[in-house]
């Protein structure tokens, strides 16, 4: 249980980055990371909209998960406690980016429908 608790420390470090990165206006249009639709790949402009729109919440969960790997390390030796840690960390982490994808999706449509009425 060990790894998933430093897991979710490295994988919430590396989330919150791309919240940073999202909030500023800097994380490009690529196949890796950011919220990926049709809508949100439609124009440059929809991208950034959708991501900044999302930001908020990336960065948030980001947090969710480091918090979630730091205090399941002390317990990581109590299974049923550092599993129900780890993966109430996770529902968690998918509730958040579920509403971040929500919120990014209705920024990015915005634009478009903006563009093309």
């Amino acid at each position: 249980m060990l790894v998933a608790s430093f897991a979710l420390v490295v994988a919430g470090l590396a989330i919150y980055r791309v919240g940073v990165k999202s909030a500023d206006g800097t994380l490009p249009r690529q196949t890796a990371v950011g919220l990926r639709t049709r809508t949100t790949l439609a124009s440059d402009e929809a991208w950034y909209a959708a991501q900044r729109a999302s930001a908020d919440l990336v960065k948030a969960s980001g947090v969710l998960s480091v918090i979630g790997g730091l205090v399941s390390i002390p317990v990581y030796d109590q299974d049923a406690l550092a599993a129900t840690i780890v993966l109430g960390t996770a529902l968690l982490l998918l509730i958040v980016a579920g509403w971040a994808a929500v919120r990014g999706q209705a920024a990015a449509r915005e634009v478009v429908e903006k563009a093309h009425p």
